[in-house]
């Protein structure tokens, strides 16, 4: 018999300490503007943690899903970026955070899932749109697919105002 866990029936037994332990951050990059966003949330969030990044490019392979090729069809003139992995390390560099690169070639919902697991991250930070301008009408058909088949919980970024995402401190 599965237990009901719905807040109407919690008992006070149920109200216990809280603990996350977050290691590593998986985030996967191509360069676009909502990613390099992601980007310096996982590296803040890194900092609070003292935990690593793992930032990853996923090359496009020939294996691409059904959306994935459509999308790439409908971003004529646009091209994935390996940059976003260079600001992933330099973001990562500048704030005292471990930094793995990774490149990885295939489909890339499928490249970060296994990427998440082969890393043993604990979270996926991710932009909500890719540079795909078919992506931009929807939450991006990757960031959907992470945050449906994911074994950690994903983080998805939306673009954000200079004044959250670039906020300095003092």
């Amino acid at each position: 018999m599965a237990l009901d866990r719905t807040a109407e029936n919690l008992n006070d037994a149920d109200f216990t300490e809280v603990t996350m332990k977050i290691d590593r951050i998986l985030v996967p990059t191509d360069g676009s503007a909502t990613s390099v966003e992601a980007t310096q949330v996982a590296v803040g969030m890194a900092k609070c943690f003292n935990a690593e990044i793992v930032a990853l490019f996923v090359e496009p392979g020939h294996t691409m899903e059904p959306i994935e090729a459509m999308q790439e069809e409908q971003s004529e003139g646009v091209h994935h970026s390996r940059s976003g992995l260079d600001a992933a390390v330099k973001f990562a560099q500048k704030n005292g955070v471990p930094c793995t690169p990774v490149v990885s070639e295939g489909g890339v919902a499928d490249q970060i899932l296994q990427a998440a697991k082969d890393h043993d991250v604990q979270m996926v930070i991710m932009g909500s749109e890719g540079r795909t301008g078919f992506q931009r009408f929807m939450l991006g058909s990757v960031a959907e697919s992470l945050v449906h088949n994911a074994h950690v919980p994903v983080l998805v970024v939306r673009h954000c105002s200079t004044e959250f995402c670039m906020a300095p401190r003092g």
